[in-house]
């Protein structure tokens, strides 16, 4: 419940995120018909006041808490499951084969919670990539039944190769390093009771893991958002045919800078990550 609070109170700088990753391939920004928002812009969120009214800054929502709430406790679940049923090793003496378990299992524990969950990430992105000058601004089920009438059912798992690897590649970080950090203080008696000073240890830990994680894979976040976000323009008008078509380009236009743009807004709203690292940490 209060990851859910938590979600829908900041999802406007979340819809700010998905608007300035994506508006580099919006045909409106594009072809001149809207202006760009600069990094310098207080996150864009005067300016969607300004032209939709409050209600725009949460444009998508439904989509997003819709996906949020079972992916992440699918996410957990499916990691916890992975690792009784993998091998364990002694952090602390066997860390390399500790950590590969690890990461195993929050890759493939997070890009199968995506796969249940995808067509209302897919929506999500849509939905908060649409500026409020576009011609249709569909809601959430509109948007995933005009995708398919479109496309046919593939069409609502477009980007998912490259969103199950961002997503997965994330997740192998994200509960991978964390859990051997913590898993190695542990068998090495460092904090072997958990007093006050191992929280703060883990809490440590789960920041600089939410750090690492989101900037090895902000890359690929950004590839796989404009790709879903290029659907709508239609079969026939998309700007790219796919993961290596998308990257090509945005390294010939934007060079490799652009791969990392607005990075450091995306790490503002990334640092309450560590939050359920912990919190999940202490209710098990």
């Amino acid at each position: 419940l209060s990851s859910s609070v938590f979600a829908t109170v900041f999802y406007p700088l979340h819809r700010v995120k998905i608007l300035l990753q994506t508006q580099d391939s919006n045909p409106l920004i594009t072809s001149g018909q809207a202006s760009r928002t600069s990094a310098a812009d207080m996150c864009a969120v005067p300016r969607l006041v300004r032209e939709g009214g409050v209600r725009e800054l949460w444009r998508g929502n439904g989509a997003y808490m819709l996906r949020h709430v079972p992916s992440t406790t699918l996410s957990f679940a499916f990691k916890d499951a992975l690792l009784r049923a993998l091998p364990h090793y002694d952090a602390f003496e066997d860390l390399g084969k500790a950590a590969l378990v690890n990461l195993a299992a929050g890759f493939i524990g997070g890009a199968a919670a995506l796969f249940f969950v995808y067509p209302l990430d897919f929506a999500t992105i849509r939905m908060a990539a649409e500026l409020r000058q576009s011609k249709k601004r569909l809601g959430v089920m509109d948007t995933l039944n005009s995708t398919q009438r479109s496309g046919g059912l593939t069409a609502l798992y477009r980007g998912f190769g490259v969103s199950a690897a961002a997503i997965g590649a994330y997740k192998a970080l994200y509960f991978g390093l964390y859990d051997t950090a913590c898993a190695a203080m542990e068998q090495a008696s460092l904090r072997a009771e958990m007093d006050m000073a191992g929280r703060g240890d883990r809490w440590a830990a789960a920041n600089l893991v939410v750090v690492t994680a989101s900037s090895l894979t902000y890359p690929l976040d950004v590839v796989r958002k404009r790709l879903v976000a290029d659907t709508a323009l239609g079969p026939g008008r998309q700007q790219y045919k796919g993961f290596f078509d998308c990257v090509f380009k945005m390294a010939r236009t934007e060079g490799l800078g652009g791969f990392y743009r607005f990075y450091a807004y995306d790490m503002m709203l990334r640092l309450g990550g560590g939050v359920l690292l912990v919190l999940y940490d202490e209710l098990k």
